[in-house]
Parts: structure tokens; C-alpha cells; sequence
């Protein structure tokens, strides 16, 4: 069974149970379901079944059909594009409002004339509430990003902001909304449910805007909310309620649903589009058509997901079965506990270890769903990106949910291959370990995160300047985190996970004295460092060892006693790569197997060959335009646009079947230059698909003295180098500025940043914790880990032809 899997993404989505599929699929073989819009015995199954589910969903929620309609839909953020093609808001007639609008997203405070429709949204909204305002904003509806300190409720009989002791009349037809998270998801805020009724009664009031009885709709977002919490519209009756049903109990994906209030369901009469089942009658020769008169079926466009909607009842049963108000009170307590004890985190000198953004001290589940939002600092208060946090946990089989300014992120999860995981005396087998998943972004929350880290747009921009981009990894700039991490709890959470997730911290986050020497050599990799330390000495007889070219970018390396030096680096060296469907290169970090693909490089024949386990060799040519390339397509590598011509089918399908994926192999056009900035100074350096630069040096010596630290050590070729040294001192290369290598001279480019993928045995494709643990303890500055340096190939100081050999001497240089 493995080590314990501890599954800390609830936030994110739930873990569904063995149990629960099994009976989803049992009920699924006892009997056959039909597309619910013809007129037969299975199509009626799966009606029936659809039906059953609405009440379902309903009286979990505390409302029957007469209050509420159910509209089923992909998921919440679908629940919240129909309701905005549906919704009929007022426009205004002011050019003025449309063109501050549009400019700065902020409605004047007066004149409020009650005439046009307000979509007003809390800063804290998820993405997708927040893209509401785009369609209506070209539809001219007056939006405003409001704040929490904007909205209050009023005491009974206050006079409205507008209109005094009295109210408009016109308050119903020109309906204002206000659209914001139950809880937040991204810190786990819980703000006040109380908002829904006080806008029932009149007495909401959001910055100067009206409010009077019956100008008020509310948009609650419920997605994060109703995963631990007990949700009852009677009690909370919000005309428009959003969630997605795997956040609530992990299966089905791809669903969710728009609850709409029976009162309010004549606001949603602006739809235009109609898809399959949604009308009454149509006539293809003329523009007539009769929308169906039950809501959810005109706003259902097409067949209904009817089976992923049948497997809600299970999903259910189990949520009933535990208890929404138990688990609700227990996630909350270990959010508690991990609050508590990710704040007790202490460097050596007392400063935190790490900071929780947070609008409370978890004192309340009133207030505080089970969720942790964090970032770590050093003992001298700069950040430890989150991208370091999750490469780390990923090799413990922790994935962190991290990330940027809008995004990919990261989930938390102490892995393995089963785990049975226990909520009292319930017993769950959940599902297989996942592959890493690295989501980047804050948590798809911009809002929030740019309040707790004190983005604000000017500084956005700047970041954007500098690089960033939602996606990458960029997660400090100018000293100041991009993103978090966040943490979550729920069904399947146990003390264990939180002590699991603190002893991780402890022991790669808690500095227990000043730096080691290693960190201050780290600290002078800089050039200005380097040129202050002079270089290091090497002796004499420190020979390259061996030389590696990596053809097919992450795949197998090709080694050689010799070979020619051109504008990119080693010829043929990453010139190829494998590719998805979307154009995405292919790493080991995803795909840990495409190590087992060797490339070789016949020169004789000027041919690419690839040979894999249980596959026969593919041969292609190199020259790029030949009979199998043809098609020019885009790709990307490390968040970078780039070109690449596309190999063809053949090697398309025989990649498909070595790595069992979908893709295609892709060469490096001769006119599409990449080029590294590593280098501060002169122009920057050509490269084909390799990452950063041209070379890779990593050193045995130094490699001897990361065995030490490993707890089971590894062979150098986990950093792919392609130029191996013998000889010498470890971890001189830290402080080299040049190296002549036999009479080829190379500028050093910087250190080479590690992540998990040197975590990958080159020989079989498992992966370990070593050697990225080790390096960890005792290779990490300012948050990364280094191994290696990069070098850049200058030909004005080397020597003709330009051919690396084995066994060429190695000598520093004080390069200017």
C-alpha cells in the first residue's frame, strides 16, 4: 500500500471513494440510460433520473422546486456565463457612465437615478464572477468593484442612500446585483450570509448606491462554500446561487449548477441563443421561435450530462452519510491547527518562518472556511518563492496548490499509490496518487491575492515588465511574492495530514543558523560576486571527463568522444522535441518515461534515430524540410513562444505508443533563433529548445559531495550535463567567470537552478526525493537550488575548428 496519502486541495476539489464509484457503476450496468430527449424506455431511465437529482440537489439545500429551479450546468464558472447571457440589466443612456466604466470600473457615487441596472462585485470574487462584468459592460450596465468596508446592512426603517423615507417605485424593474464568494478561495474568508436578506428587505446598502426594498438581486458564489458547510436558501434566499458538485464530493467532474429563485427567474429572459430540447417550437424559414416555459430547460442548451448527473446520488449519499455540519467542524479544526502551528514556525533569530493571509485568526468557522493561504520567509525576511515550496513538496509527494496572479496552481498532497483514509468511523480507499499538478496562479482569485500582498496595478504592470506571466514561475520579483500557497481541508483530512505538512516546513523552511559557507559561495554567483572572488584554483589535472548531447529535448542522452561546436551550442543538441496536442513541450517532470527514449545521432548516414523499449527504431532525417517535415507550427518552451517544423505522423504515432500520450515530435527551424539572456553583458547567445543556455557543466567532485548528503546516492547523470568533469575541488565551478576546455573558451552563464526532475532515475524513469532533498539542506539561496553551472560558448577566444574532446584540460579563466 505505500506510504499515507494526505490530500490537502479540498479548496481545489474533494476526493471521491471506491464506494462511490462503485455504486455509480453497478447502478450503470444494472440497467441502460438513454439520451433523455428521445421517447424510450432507457431515455425515460435517465429523465427519471435527471428529475430525482433536481430534487435532490434541492433538498440539500434546504428548498423545495416551488422556491428554487435547478439548472445543471459544466461546472460553476458555466453556471455564471448563462446567467450572464440570460441576465436582462438595465443599460444606461449616459455616455459618461459607459466611458468611466469602462475605464476604471468605478460607478459615480451621485447621481444615482435608479434608471440603469449596477453589477456590483466584492474585490474577492473568483475569476470567473469577476469576467462577469466584461459582457455586461459591452452591453453598457454601470459595474463596480466594491470592498467589504463598502457594504453594510442597515438597521430597520434607515432611509435609502438615494431616495430617503421614499422608496422608488421603479426599484423591482431596474434591478441592481451584487455578485460575492460565500467563502473566498483563496484565504477561506466567510463573509456574511446576512448580506442575502438584508437585500430582501431593503436594508443592503453598497457604497452610495440605492437601496431601496426590491433593487437588490445577490449573486452568491457557493463553489468553496458548500464542500464544508451547511448552505439553506430559506434561511439565505440568494436569487442566484453557483457551485460545481466535485468541490462537494470529488465525482462527477465537469458539473455543476445555477440554482435560480423562483422569484427571480424572470430576470433571466435575455437568452437568445437556443441549443437542442430548449424550445417548444422553432421554424427554420422564419425567425420564430418559443422558448420551453420551465427555466432549467430553457436555459439547458443541448443533451444533459445525465449520466455524470446520475452519479450525484451517490455523491450525496456519502456527504449525508458523514454529515455536512461534522465535517465541517472537523476541517475547520484542522485549519485551526495548521494555522497554529504554520505561525509557530521560528527561525533561529525569532523571526517567522511563515506569514498566513488571513482576514481572522481562525478564532470562528462563521467567518473562516478550512483554509490556509501562506507564503514562506527566510531568517532575513526575503521570500521563499512558492515555486520552490511546491518543486520541494513535490518530491515528497506533497503537491502545494501555488501560484501566481491568475493561474495554474498547485495541490497539496502527501502521496503514494492507495490510502485508505478515515472521518470518524467512516472509511474511505481513495484514488490513485495523481502526477504532479502545477497549477499557477493566486489561486484564480486576482482580487484577493493583490490585496494581501499588496499588489496594486501600477506594481502589476511592473511585474509583467519584468516577465511575468500567468503560468510562469516567477513567483518573487523585486523581492516580493507574485502568488501563495494555500492548504485546504476537508472529508477526507486528518491530524496527520497537518503534522505531516509542519514536520515537511520544519525541516527544509526553518533556518537553525546563519548561512553555511556553501550559502555564502552561492551568494557571489553573480557575476559581480564571482569577479570579487577572483576564481578558485583548480588543479591541474581536471579533465573533462565525458560529453552528452541531448537531441530530443528530456529525452535519453547520446554521449560521444568528440564533437563540433556550432552557433547554439553542440550540433544537434535539443534540437528536436516532443510536443502535446496544444503545442506544449514535453518534459521529464511530467512525463518521467521519456528518459527511456534514446536518440543517436548517425552522421554518416545524417539521420535522427530513436530507439525505446518494445519499439522499433524510428529513423528520421536531420536536414529539417525533408519528406517527413513539412508543416511549420507553433510550440512552446518554458512559458516561451517559439517555432518548430513538425516531424510527421510516423514519428507522431511511434511516440504516442513509447509514451502512451498523445504527441508529436517537432525540429528546430534553421531561422528560428532562440536566444539565452543569462548573460548581462554583449549579445545574447543562441539556443535551440534547451531551457536557459548552451551548456551544462556539472563536476564529480562536486557530485561525490552531494552523495554524502543523499540519503541513497544517485549517479551524475540525474542533472543531465553535457560536459562532465574529473578532477579538481567540489563546487569550484561555483566562482569560475570563463573556462578554457582544450582550446574552446566559454563564458559562465550563472548557476543552474535544480527542480524535481533530477529526481528522475535516467535509467528506468522512477522517481526518488534524492538527490533534490539533499541539495536542499545544504545547495539553496534565496529559495533555489543550485547544481552545475551554465556556460555560453565564445568563438572569438577559441581556438579552430571548434570540436570539444574527452579529456581535455580544464582551466579557469578571468574572463572581462
Amino acid at each position: 500500500m505505500g506510504e499515507p496519502h494526505v490530500y490537502l486541495d479540498h479548496a481545489g476539489a474533494a476526493l471521491y471513494d471506491d464506494a462511490q464509484l462503485a455504486a455509480h457503476f453497478a447502478e450503470l450496468r444494472a440497467g441502460v440510460y438513454g439520451n433523455p430527449h428521445s421517447q424510450n424506455p432507457s431515455s425515460q431511465r435517465s429523465a427519471d433520473a435527471i428529475a430525482v437529482m433536481r430534487h435532490r440537489v434541492l433538498r440539500h439545500f434546504g428548498v423545495s422546486e416551488s422556491e428554487y429551479e435547478v439548472v445543471f450546468t459544466r461546472g460553476a464558472t458555466d453556471a455564471l456565463r448563462i446567467l450572464c447571457d440570460a441576465i436582462a440589466l438595465v443599460p444606461t443612456r449616459d455616455p459618461t457612465h459607459i466611458a468611466a466604466a469602462h475605464a476604471s470600473l468605478e460607478v459615480p457615487a451621485a447621481p444615482d437615478d435608479g434608471q440603469s441596472s449596477v453589477f456590483a462585485y466584492l474585490r474577492e470574487n473568483h475569476t470567473s464572477v469577476v469576467a462577469c462584468r466584461e459582457p455586461l459592460l459591452d452591453r453598457g450596465v454601470r459595474v463596480h468593484c466594491t470592498e467589504e468596508k463598502e457594504i453594510r446592512v442597515l438597521a430597520e426603517g434607515s432611509p435609502c442612500h438615494v431616495h430617503g423615507n421614499t422608496p422608488c417605485s421603479d426599484a423591482s424593474s431596474v434591478p441592481y446585483v451584487l455578485a460575492y464568494p460565500a467563502q473566498c478561495n483563496f484565504s477561506g474568508r466567510r463573509y456574511p450570509l446576512s448580506w442575502v436578506s438584508a437585500a430582501r428587505a431593503g436594508r443592503l446598502a453598497v457604497g452610495a448606491l440605492c437601496s431601496c426594498p426590491g433593487r437588490w438581486l445577490v449573486l452568491l458564489d457557493a463553489a468553496a462554500f458548500v464542500s464544508t458547510a451547511a448552505l439553506d436558501l430559506r434561511c439565505t434566499p440568494a436569487d442566484f446561487v453557483c457551485l460545481s458538485f466535485y468541490k462537494m464530493f470529488g465525482f462527477p467532474t465537469g458539473l455543476g449548477a445555477l440554482l435560480v429563485r423562483a422569484a427571480s427567474a424572470s430576470y433571466l429572459s435575455r437568452k437568445t441563443y437556443f441549443g437542442g430540447g430548449t424550445l417548444e417550437a422553432y421554424v427554420s424559414t422564419h425567425r420564430f421561435h418559443r422558448p420551453h416555459a420551465r427555466l432549467h430547460t430553457r436555459l439547458e442548451d443541448g443533451t444533459a450530462s445525465f449520466l455524470a448527473i446520475a452519479a450525484l446520488k451517490h455523491g450525496f449519499d456519502r456527504l449525508d452519510s458523514v454529515g455536512i455540519v461534522r465535517l465541517g467542524s472537523a476541517a475547520f479544526d484542522l485549519a485551526r491547527m495548521a494555522y497554529d502551528q504554520l505561525t509557530g514556525l521560528r527561525h533561529y533569530n525569532g523571526s517567522p518562518a511563515v506569514v498566513v493571509y488571513a482576514d481572522t485568526a481562525f478564532e470562528s468557522s462563521e467567518t473562516q472556511g478550512p483554509t490556509v493561504a501562506f507564503n514562506v520567509f527566510r531568517a532575513d525576511g526575503s521570500c521563499v518563492g512558492y515555486a520552490e515550496v511546491a518543486k520541494m513538496a513535490a518530491i515528497h509527494n506533497i503537491h502545494v496548490r501555488t501560484g501566481l496572479l491568475q493561474l495554474y496552481t498547485w495541490a497539496l498532497i502527501l502521496t503514494c499509490n492507495l490510502v485508505v483514509l478515515k472521518v470518524e468511523n467512516h472509511i474511505y480507499s481513495s484514488l490513485q496518487a495523481l502526477p504532479t499538478s502545477l497549477r499557477a496562479g493566486c489561486l484564480c482569485n486576482a482580487g484577493a491575492c493583490q490585496r494581501y500582498l499588496g499588489i496594486d496595478f501600477p506594481t502589476y504592470l511592473a511585474n509583467m515588465a519584468a516577465g511575468y506571466r500567468c503560468g510562469d514561475d516567477k513567483d518573487v520579483i523585486n523581492g516580493r511574492p507574485t502568488g501563495v500557497v494555500r492548504i485546504s481541508f476537508g472529508m477526507s483530512s486528518s491530524t496527520q495530514d497537518v503534522a505531516a505538512l509542519i514536520a515537511f516546513m520544519d525541516k527544509y523552511f526553518v533556518e537553525r543558523g546563519p548561512a553555511s559557507s556553501d550559502l555564502e559561495r552561492l551568494s557571489a554567483m553573480a557575476p559581480s560576486g564571482r569577479e570579487a572572488l577572483g576564481g578558485t584554483a583548480t588543479p591541474a589535472d581536471t579533465v573533462l571527463r565525458r560529453l552528452a548531447l541531448f537531441p530530443v529535448k528530456s529525452c535519453g542522452a547520446f554521449y560521444v568522444d568528440a564533437w563540433e561546436i556550432g552557433p547554439a551550442g553542440f550540433v544537434h543538441d535539443r534540437e528536436w522535441m516532443i510536443v502535446d496536442l496544444e503545442g506544449i513541450c514535453l518534459t521529464q517532470k511530467r512525463l518521467p518515461r521519456m528518459c527511456v527514449i534514446q536518440p543517436r545521432i548517425d552522421r554518416a548516414r545524417d539521420q535522427l534515430v530513436l530507439a525505446a523499449p518494445g519499439c522499433v527504431s524510428l529513423v528520421l532525417p536531420l536536414a529539417a524540410g525533408g519528406a517527413k517535415m513539412a508543416n511549420l507550427c507553433q510550440a512552446k518552451v518554458c512559458s516561451e513562444r517559439t517555432e518548430g517544423l513538425d516531424c510527421g505522423d510516423e514519428a507522431a504515432d511511434w511516440l504516442t505508443a513509447a509514451l502512451g500520450t498523445a504527441c508529436r515530435l517537432v525540429q528546430t527551424p534553421t531561422a528560428a533563433v532562440r536566444t539565452s539572456t543569462l548573460l548581462s553583458e554583449g549579445q545574447p547567445a543562441a539556443i535551440s529548445y534547451s531551457n536557459e543556455s548552451q551548456f551544462l557543466l556539472v563536476s564529480e567532485a562536486s557530485m561525490a559531495e552531494v552523495d554524502e548528503h543523499c540519503a541513497d546516492p544517485v549517479p551524475i547523470d540525474r542533472f543531465r550535463g553535457n560536459l562532465v568533469l574529473a578532477g579538481g575541488d567540489a563546487f569550484a565551478e561555483d566562482s569560475w567567470v570563463g573556462v578554457r576546455i582544450g582550446g574552446q573558451v566559454f563564458r559562465v552563464a550563472g548557476p543552474c537552478q535544480r527542480c524535481q526532475m533530477v529526481c528522475v532515475d535516467q535509467a528506468t524513469g522512477e522517481t526518488s526525493k534524492e538527490p533534490l532533498a539533499a541539495l536542499a539542506l545544504f545547495r539553496r539561496y534565496q529559495g533555489k537550488t543550485f547544481f552545475g553551472v551554465h556556460l555560453i560558448h565564445d568563438p572569438a577566444l577559441s581556438a579552430a575548428p571548434h570540436v570539444l574532446h574527452a579529456s581535455a584540460p580544464v582551466e579557469p579563466l578571468e574572463l572581462e
